[in-house]
Order: structure tokens, then C-alpha cells, then sequence
């Protein structure tokens, strides 16, 4: 959780010993990238990750020993994870260069030289004014088309032309939860209409 009244904490404790974080957010977005690898197992994936985060003497460290590290980083950079996914509208692989220019725009800040800790980061980018390219292209994947009227077919154009040029390129499992949660929805919608029998 950030916080201004004390510093961020960069350690994790577990079985009595005190391991340092690399909590750079450069760091983290690594981690995220390495999610993504399918060459890698989901196991191989975490066992990697908690590497990255704690250095060598995670890497000394048995799987399972790894596992809980690995876990206890993501509780104190990330904090609550029971929330469901909503709709992606960024990603910070495939939106790299928007997010680097928004923040060089609105704060003067150079991300290829900064130290900043991922929760500054996020923060930082969580505070981006409306008008940095990030956050237009954000606005424009989450707008809604609306109803076409005689009034409104070029702005309708637009934007789907928008929405196609921003695109997120997702992956076969995102396609298929964005599938299933889309399957969820339909069903419970259904349900909700057999129950009050309409």
C-alpha cells in the first residue's frame, strides 16, 4: 500500500529471515513480461519470478520455499488480489511508448533513468492528467459506441476506427477467460430472466 507518512517497505519475512525486495518498477514490468512467456511453465514462470524479486538468495531457496516468497512480494507491492479482472484497456508491454511519452509530458520524467519504486509508479501513472496520450487512448478503448442516429454516423465512425487503431492484441488464455466471462454473463442473464419470467 503506498503511503507518505512513512517509507515504502522493500523486505519480506518468512520463516524468521529477512529477504530484501527489488521493488523497481522496472522490475516488475519484467516480471508481468515474463507471465506472458509461453516457453516457460506456469511453475517455471514464478520460480523465475521470485528469482528476479529476491536475487540469490531466493534462488538458493527450495520450489516451495519460492512459491510462498513469490506470493508475499505480490502482497506487499499489490496488496489485495481477490478482485475480479475487468475489461483490459491497457497494457504496459504492448502501450510502452504511450506510457513513456504521457510521462515525460506530464511530469518531465525520463522512465529509461528513473528509480522509482513499482508503487510510486503506479501512483505516478494512476495520476497522469486526462489530456497524456495514455490516457486518451484508455478513454477511447473504454467509451461505449453509442446508438446510431442521423446526427452521429461520422463521430460513430471515429471512434470504431479509434478502437480498431488501439486495439490490444490479447492472448489465446485471455481470449478464451474473455470467452467464458462472456459465456458467465449470458447465462446469468438468462437465469435472471427465467426467474422472474420474462
Amino acid at each position: 500500500m503506498f503511503t507518505l507518512s512513512r517509507e515504502l517497505p522493500r523486505f519480506v519475512e518468512m520463516d524468521g529471515r529477512r529477504y530484501k525486495v527489488d521493488c523497481a518498477f522496472d522490475t516488475v514490468l519484467r516480471v508481468f513480461e515474463l507471465q506472458g512467456d509461453e516457453l516457460f511453465t506456469p511453475e517455471q514462470r514464478v520460480m523465475l519470478a521470485a528469482e528476479i524479486f529476491g536475487g540469490r538468495r531466493v534462488a538458493r531457496m527450495n520450489p516451495q520455499d519460492k512459491i510462498r516468497f513469490f506470493d508475499a512480494v505480490l502482497d506487499l507491492l499489490i496488496g489485495e488480489r481477490d478482485k475480479p479482472p475487468g475489461e483490459k484497456v491497457f497494457d504496459f508491454a504492448q502501450d510502452a511508448a504511450y506510457i513513456y511519452a504521457s510521462f515525460y509530458a506530464a511530469y518531465g520524467m525520463d522512465l529509461h533513468n528513473q528509480k522509482l519504486d513499482w508503487r510510486q509508479f503506479v501512483a505516478l501513472f494512476q495520476g497522469l492528467p486526462d489530456n497524456t496520450k495514455i490516457k486518451e487512448i484508455i478513454s477511447i478503448r473504454k467509451r461505449k459506441i453509442p446508438a446510431q442516429t442521423k446526427y452521429n454516423r461520422e463521430e460513430i465512425q471515429h471512434l470504431i476506427e479509434a478502437k480498431a487503431f488501439y486495439a490490444l492484441k490479447i492472448s489465446e488464455a485471455e481470449a478464451e477467460a474473455q470467452f467464458q466471462r462472456g459465456v458467465d454473463r449470458l447465462a446469468s442473464s438468462l437465469a435472471a430472466r427465467a426467474k422472474g419470467g420474462g
